[in-house]
């Protein structure tokens, strides 16, 4: 048997639910190789942690309504203990989808419209017009309405 077939019944091999010769061969292989069975001996040490259960103590249980019952305490009168504009804002935020959908709104048109209006070199991208040769003459051809039968001249 090779490992990799020895390591796909190991669960199996652990629960007893392993055929008579499939059992045997695997306890065989298990008594000549070290890492097989030091897969079997990881999984019977987590199956026994997994079995054993605990109990939160009565103290966490109480600390932690205690701590819920703080929480919603604070969401009525501020956002989470902030205050100021951010506690302001989060709380009409979150209180009001609609509001929060359309300050989300106007903040895209604001961006789209001031990325359309401001000119690329005010921002520090592009070059200046100046420094384009024929600048104006590009501007005028582009500028201009050509009549289809007309052709554009070559800068």
């Amino acid at each position: 048997m090779h490992c990799e077939q020895a390591s796909a019944l190991l669960v199996d091999y652990q629960h007893n639910e392993l055929a008579a010769g499939e059992r045997s061969a695997l306890a065989q292989h298990l008594q000549h190789c070290a890492d097989c069975n030091s897969e079997l001996q990881s999984l019977l040490v987590m199956s026994r942690l997994l079995d054993h259960e605990q109990q939160p103590s009565p103290q966490a249980r109480e600390r932690f309504f205690a701590h819920l019952q703080q929480i919603a305490g604070n969401t009525g009168s501020n956002s989470g203990g902030q205050t100021g504009m951010v506690g302001w804002f989060r709380q009409l935020w979150l209180a009001r989808p609609v509001t929060a959908f359309g300050y989300s709104a106007a903040l895209l048109v604001v961006g789209l419209l001031s990325g359309q209006l401001l000119p690329p070199h005010a921002l520090g991208v592009g070059p200046r017009p100046q420094q384009v040769p024929n600048a104006d003459r590009i501007v005028q051809l582009c500028a201009a309405p050509v009549a289809p039968e007309q052709a554009r001249p070559a800068l």
